[in-house]
């Protein structure tokens, strides 16, 4: 498992901050091959999802269309990105808490 974890490295076509979040999730969580086929994903909808964002910042949430204003369409993209990302990582387990930190995630006081 050491070794596999040494060799692995990054996709090529991922964004320099995406490939950060893969390096350190990589390094962080014991991810086998399959696994790392979803770290992958997860990370190239990040980039996707800069990208759209980085659309609707520059245009808006309404664009010009045919018959008038419409939604940009970098909004679905937003949203599809988003959920894959999420689906991606709860596959992943990440979702899943360690026992001792639930009361933290939720605001909780002891």
């Amino acid at each position: 498992m050491e070794n596999e974890k040494q060799k692995a490295e990054p996709p090529a076509d991922l964004s320099e901050a995406a490939r950060k979040i893969w390096v350190e999730i990589s390094e962080t969580a014991e991810i086998d091959a399959p696994g790392r086929i979803l770290l992958d994903e997860l990370c190239r909808q990040f980039d996707l999802l800069q990208a759209a964002r980085a659309e609707v910042a520059k245009n808006g949430i309404l664009v010009s269309g045919r018959f008038g204003k419409k939604s940009n369409p970098a909004n679905q993209i937003v949203r599809d990105a988003s959920a894959a990302m999420l689906r991606n990582w709860r596959a992943l387990g990440f979702d899943l808490a360690p026992a001792g930190q639930q009361k933290m995630l939720f605001g909780e006081q002891e």
